[in-house]
């Protein structure tokens, strides 16, 4: 995609990316980094930093998105982001991984290289791809299938604790305010902060977060406008769709896949059309 088109992570709210280490590496089944190589004080884009994400299904994609945005870091106690300590308000007080001092996220010592378990990466991608699906379910006054529900109330909890069917539905039932809380407690894992800039002469308001806080600003942004957001039917990714929604049967198609993949489905349609058409006739 080009100068955002599309992109549900283009022109997100204002944030300031605190970003880990880009120089990242694979050993067997994590991505590894050195802590003392992080990019200290550099400031990046976040534009498409949710569409990278989003976009995330094998290690070699953890490891491109990591290389571009910087290494999560998640904490070896709870496999989640090292910041998840730090804001205690959580809509969720009940989780015992809340319930933890900041110091057993951040140890004294931290081994080098340190590594993300590359399994994390893709957990949280899969969760936030089923948090966007609801969203443009629930917008539509429609409940979102169980499947993504299952994923998305999985972000952070257990799945043991969603064996009781009751249970499961309760939460679905409660929609909107469930999925409120999940996109809210993204931003509060990731630590995401308010923070006003005076440096120049008139102030400015921002956010100031870690790779993971970024995703949930962005993911925020993207469920309040999920009216606007369509799956394409190629290669399945969200993206925001200009103009007129997409007719109930019928494919769309992000800008990435556009006319390719109209043309090609369309001369598979008609491949599939002339050979029934024959049998028919035989």
């Amino acid at each position: 995609m080009t100068s955002g088109q599309g992109q549900v992570g283009f022109r997100a709210l204002p944030v300031d990316l605190a970003a880990g280490s880009t120089q990242v590496w694979l050993e067997e089944e994590d991505i590894c980094w050195d802590p003392d190589a992080r990019d200290a004080g550099e400031r990046k884009a976040t534009d498409g930093l949710l569409d990278a994400f989003l976009r995330i299904d094998d290690a070699e994609g953890v490891l491109q998105f990591a290389g571009k945005w910087g290494a999560i870091w998640f904490c070896q106690a709870h496999n989640l982001p090292v910041g998840h300590a730090l804001i205690r308000a959580s809509a969720f007080e009940w989780y015992e991984a809340y319930e933890t001092e900041a110091g057993e996220c951040f140890p004294d010592r931290v081994r080098s290289p340190h590594r993300d378990p590359v399994e994390r990466y893709l957990h949280f991608a899969a969760r936030a791809r089923s948090i966007l699906r609801i969203a443009a379910e629930l917008h539509t006054e429609r409940e979102g299938s169980r499947e993504d529900w299952m994923l998305a109330l999985t972000t952070f909890f257990p799945e043991e604790w969603w064996q009781d069917a009751e249970t499961v539905d309760s939460y679905i039932a409660g929609g909107r305010m469930t999925l409120g809380d999940l996109v809210s407690e993204w931003m509060r894992v990731g630590a995401v902060l308010p923070y006003l800039d005076w440096n120049a002469r008139d102030p400015a308001f921002t956010f100031r977060a870690g790779t993971f806080g970024v995703i949930g600003v962005q993911i925020l942004q993207a469920v309040s406008r999920a009216h606007e957001i369509a799956f394409c039917s190629s290669c399945s990714r969200p993206y925001l769709r200009q103009g007129r929604k997409p007719q109930a049967g019928r494919r769309n198609y992000c800008p990435d896949c556009g006319p390719r993949a109209w043309l090609r489905d369309a001369q598979r349609d008609y491949q599939a059309r002339k050979r029934k058409h024959g049998q028919k006739e035989g």
